[in-house]
């Protein structure tokens, strides 16, 4: 399955490619209302400078006051600052044409009422005709249809930006739906294949620990058992070392097997005139002290500076037989650990038969009496451990 992190990360990019998505699809649209907005009031302004310079000519023609050539000159500064943003802005080679036809509307029409202006300044308002402003006007609604065809294009231009902004809007939400579709096969196969892995390794685990139960019912005594479980926990926990921690047959002191080496401070704690106590056979509990944080109560004897240590208690009906002792330099894992009880929880009650069968051997066998013939005795208990040592006797191999 995912990590936590790697969960974390995959939520925040989701996140991260949405709000992508969402401003992106915005700012297209934004953009492009906004730039249709700008265009059509361009337009607008053209419009609006030309008809103050017809207002001005017309008002100086029948008065022959120069204050109307003040509106004359606005509207001309208003015509020309809106022509140079229309060709800034206009990218479209359309708007580009129909703004060139338009500025040629223009400028015949301003070239004409250049010529009045001076007519009227050198000869009065007599001088200018009525042929002369019927010319004018018509090449005035000359640049106003041009206008008007200009603005019509502007808005249909951006009437397709703005449709064209859409469907940008619906490919996004359709790349979204087939990225978030792949990624979550993604995610699912891999699942998937972390899920496969895990009971794999499940299997391998559970064939480990039966082939470790299986080969711990051939031993023949307790050395050979506890030998087999320190080799089998240092193959479960790569890195680990194992020691088995019993009682010694003569005295009630702990001996561990393997023997530690010499130098090693549990062969000198093992040594020791006054051992000191385990927690773990103390307590019947499983000890665990990590490498990094000290216990309120140490093990006076398992407990390690330099390493994780975790010693699980021997039990068989109950009764503390020894320990495990397992050491390593990083702390266990959860699974690692489980791996580790339940293999000394596997081994603990073939220790404690072969104790019991190792003190039986150990006894002097009974004396048969000649009250009780030797096929009497085979049937009672003393029977059975004669029986036991015939067959494991060199002879009956």
């Amino acid at each position: 399955m995912l990590s936590p992190f790697r969960a974390r990360v995959l939520v925040v990019a989701a996140i991260a490619v949405i709000a992508g998505a969402v401003w992106f699809t915005s700012q297209t649209q934004r953009s492009a209302a906004a730039q249709s907005v700008a265009e059509e009031r361009v337009a607008e302004q053209l419009l609006v400078g030309m008809l103050d310079q017809a207002a001005g000519v017309r008002g100086y023609a029948q008065t022959g006051d120069r204050q109307f050539l003040d509106s004359y000159t606005r509207g001309r500064r208003t015509f020309e600052a809106a022509l140079r943003a229309a060709q800034a802005t206009g990218s479209n080679r359309e708007v580009r044409t129909a703004l060139a036809a338009q500025t040629r509307a223009a400028r015949a029409w301003q070239a004409d009422a250049e010529e009045a202006n001076d007519a009227i300044a050198r000869r009065g308002t007599g001088a200018v005709t009525l042929a002369n402003a019927r010319r004018r006007n018509g090449l005035l609604g000359n640049f106003r249809r041009k206008n008007t065809a200009l603005q019509q294009r502007l808005e249909a231009l951006g009437n397709e930006q703005l449709a064209r902004a859409g469907y940008v809007s619906v490919a996004v939400i359709l790349g979204l739906g087939v990225l978030f579709a792949t990624g979550g096969q993604l995610l699912l196969g891999l699942a998937r294949r972390s899920e496969e892995r895990r009971h794999a390794a499940e299997r391998a685990r559970r064939d480990v620990q039966r082939e470790f139960t299986d080969a711990m019912l051939l031993t023949r005594s307790e050395g050979e058992a506890q030998e087999l479980l320190t080799r089998h926990l240092g193959r479960s926990v790569p890195g680990a070392s194992a020691f088995v921690l019993s009682r010694g047959e003569t005295d009630d002191r702990l001996e561990a097997t393997p023997a530690p080496p010499g130098s090693s401070a549990l062969a000198g704690r093992l040594e020791a005139p006054e051992q000191p106590p385990c927690l773990a056979i103390r307590s019947g509990k499983t000890r665990r002290d990590t490498c990094s944080s000290q216990p309120l109560l140490l093990c006076g004897l398992c407990h390690e500076e330099d390493d994780c240590t975790s010693c699980v208690p021997s039990l068989v009906r109950g009764e503390v037989i020894g320990s495990v002792l397992v050491r390593t330099k990083q702390p266990l894992e959860e699974g690692e650990h489980e791996r580790v009880a339940a293999s000394v929880a596997a081994a603990a009650p073939i220790f404690g038969n072969l104790r019991t069968l190792a003190h039986a051997e150990s006894r002097p066998p009974p004396t048969p009496s000649p009250a009780f013939p030797t096929a009497v005795l085979l049937g009672t208990r003393s029977g059975a451990w004669l029986r036991t040592r015939a067959a494991r006797s060199p002879r009956s191999r």
